[in-house]
């Protein structure tokens, strides 16, 4: 059974991946993007932060 993680910890990798994304961490973002590229980008790299947080 699959349980939801508390909404503190989603708020915190929300920080997180916004700081790396400040910090360049993910590579070089563009400022602004049409927002269906700015969610798939974001979906991918939330992806990216939970398999690098796995490992």
């Amino acid at each position: 059974m699959l349980r939801r993680r508390p909404a503190t910890v989603q708020i915190r990798e929300e920080e997180i991946i916004l700081w790396c994304k400040q910090h360049k961490n993910f590579g070089a973002v563009p400022e602004e993007k049409p927002d269906e590229e700015k969610k798939s980008e974001e979906s991918a790299d939330i992806t990216a932060f939970n398999a690098k947080a796995k490992a």
